[in-house]
């Protein structure tokens, strides 16, 4: 057999491999897509009763979110929805998120499922064994969710004094595009659901959770769309204080108007505590800041010169339940610990650790930091020393940090 004829047929045999691997992967993907269909059309009924999108909230909604309703900016929160990790498996109370502008918004879900499994009663009742806590099942991580979405939505409508709403999405649009308006073939889709007790807003929502984990819908963008209508499209602008203000910036940087709006349920640009009356162009001015403690915390630290709205206030850095939303920098994620007395008695701070929670795919397993304020820091160096340290000392000042053999990764 000559040079060519060998060289042939190596180069059919290379087709042959080829093919045959296009056709395997071709038809696994159908055959994930047909599943995916098939799953829809069994689990995603629309319930009878909601109203649809209109046009000015749209425009109004994408515009004071993104920026423009002429354009998708933003094209993650399109397709990202809320992912747990394995149940019943080391991290299984953790949504899964990426490096993106959607990672605070699933983070600050995290927080409020966090508060459900370690703090409900009802959960710690069904789970005598307080290891078991974070290692729920798929059941309850579901209740996890729904739990988280419910307390948020309800903070935004003010505790009831407003209609809570609950968005989810109808096949057809009712919003029409022109020169102003682009569809984006989310928003136009919307159908939007009320409640006024927090008991009917929990249930409906446990019945719909996998219209918010399922890869077939928006689901970060349906949960920040029925907390902006809840709160009022209107009451957002005025708790802004600027009518033109966006929750991000042009470069994807989340302001602390959105963080605020899931935290407490105001859009207040504030952090500190109460109201105060501040001289702006010769006149003063109302600014309201945090008007209570909640049940979840915000530390910050940020290595550029901060402003006075941006100073954070006692009560967001000590909360009800000993959880905390960090962001150090741009790098977000949770800190939480599952013993309440934390917050009950000062002498309980005196050593203690805290797990730390960034959903990142690198986060194999849990970390622990362990703080103790009674020993103070033998050196300093804020350039040299890890973010989420840093981001610690905004409470603990001069604590002294140990991470527990783990290399700091933030």
């Amino acid at each position: 057999m000559d040079d060519d004829t060998i060289s042939d047929l190596e180069g059919a045999l290379t087709m042959m491999a080829k093919v045959r691997r296009f056709s395997v992967k071709n038809l696994c993907y159908e055959r994930r897509l047909q599943a995916r269909k098939n799953t829809g059309n069994e689990t995603q009924t629309l319930p009878p009763g909601g109203t649809p999108m209109d046009y000015d909230n749209a425009a109004k909604m994408r515009t004071m979110l993104f920026g423009t309703c002429v354009a998708m900016n933003f094209p993650e929160w399109y397709r990202t929805t809320f992912v747990f990790r394995d149940p019943e498996q080391e991290l299984a109370y953790g949504l899964r998120t990426q490096k993106n502008t959607v990672k605070p918004l699933i983070l600050c879900v995290q927080a409020y499922v966090i508060r459900y499994l370690v703090f409900d009663t009802k959960v710690r009742k069904t789970c005598p064994n307080s290891d078991e806590l974070l290692l729920p099942p798929a059941s309850r991580q579901k209740d996890g969710l729904a739990s988280a979405f419910t307390d948020m939505i309800w903070k935004c409508s003010s505790n009831g004094k407003v209609p809570a709403k609950l968005c989810l999405l109808q096949r057809d649009s009712s919003v029409i595009s022109d020169t102003n308006y682009s569809r984006d073939g989310i928003t136009e889709r919307v159908m939007i659901f009320e409640f006024t007790t927090k008991d009917s807003l929990l249930q409906f929502t446990k019945s719909h959770i996998h219209w918010f984990t399922s890869d077939q819908n928006p689901g970060c963008l349906l949960f920040t769309y029925s907390m902006l209508l809840t709160r009022g499209l209107e009451q957002v602008e005025e708790d802004m204080s600027d009518i033109h203000a966006t929750l991000f910036s042009p470069n994807g940087e989340i302001r602390h108007e959105f963080i605020m709006l899931m935290l407490v349920g105001n859009a207040t640009p504030y952090l500190f505590n109460g109201t105060i009356q501040d001289e702006v162009d010769g006149k003063y001015v109302e600014q309201r800041g945090i008007q209570v403690r909640g049940d979840i915390g915000f530390l910050h630290y940020t290595a550029k010169e901060t402003t006075f709205q941006s100073e954070i206030g006692s009560r967001l850095k000590t909360p009800y339940c000993p959880i905390w939303l960090t962001a150090g920098g741009d790098n977000f994620g949770v800190l939480f610990n599952p013993n309440k007395e934390l917050m009950r008695d000062y002498r309980s701070e005196n050593r203690f650790q805290l797990f730390y929670y960034n959903g990142s795919g690198n986060q194999t397993g849990n970390t622990l930091i362990g703080l103790d304020t009674r020993v103070a820091r033998s050196f300093y160096d804020e350039e040299e020393t890890p973010m989420l340290e840093n981001v610690v000392l905004t409470k603990w000042n001069e604590v002294s940090v140990q991470w527990n053999g783990v290399t700091p990764f933030i």
